[in-house]
Formats: C-alpha cells, sequence, structure tokens
C-alpha cells in the first residue's frame, strides 16, 4: 500500500492541541508501508511535536510513546487490522450534533 498525497496524520502533541506530522505525512507519500517506512515515520512524527514532563509521563517517554504509536498505527493500516480490537459499541462524546441519524432519539418531549 502506498500512502497518496491526502492523507494527514494527526496528532495529540502528546499534549491538549492537536497537530499535524507535516514532516512524516511528506515523508510518507508515494512510498509503501514496509517496517523501516512505518518505524521512520514515527521518528519523524515526534519532530513536529513538543511535549513537557509532567506528573502522568516525561517528554522523552510521551515522544518513545508517539513514535510506537504511529509506527504501530501505520502497519495496522497496511495489513488491514485498524479496527481489530475495536469494541463494537464503542462509548463516544455527544456533541449534539447527531446530523441524519437518530436525531429524534435525543429530540426533548
Amino acid at each position: 500500500m502506498a500512502m497518496k498525497s491526502s492523507k494527514r496524520e494527526s496528532l495529540w502533541q502528546p499534549g491538549p492541541i492537536i497537530v499535524h506530522a507535516r514532516q512524516a505525512e511528506t515523508y510518507l507519500v508515494g512510498k509503501r508501508l514496509t517496517q523501516d517506512v512505518c518505524e521512520q515515520a514515527g521518528r519523524l512524527a515526534c519532530a513536529d511535536v513538543n511535549p513537557i514532563d509532567d506528573l502522568r509521563g516525561s517528554a522523552s517517554y510521551r515522544l518513545a510513546t508517539l513514535a510506537a504509536l504511529v509506527a504501530d498505527g501505520l502497519r495496522r493500516i497496511r495489513d488491514g487490522t485498524q479496527a481489530e480490537g475495536f469494541p463494537e459499541r464503542p462509548v463516544l462524546l455527544d456533541t449534539g450534533d447527531h446530523g441524519d441519524r437518530a436525531s429524534t432519539r435525543f429530540a426533548p418531549t
């Protein structure tokens, strides 16, 4: 599977702000998701974030975790197993915007 230019990698930073991993995105364009490519994309994703040390973890721990999660996510996409292990009916935050689906279910009576 080769990555196309329309794919984006969004990260939670690891922190309160979502950012795009632009270096990883650029690197992935046109490449096959080999083991080495996935690992390099994980390392490149770390260049676009600036995590902090706090009581939940050090910045270095967060960077190592980010690199591993990006690499694993790309391998799962490559292998078609990205949804493996997800709950059948996950708990979602309700934004109140239900679009075309079941909007009357939550309508006040």
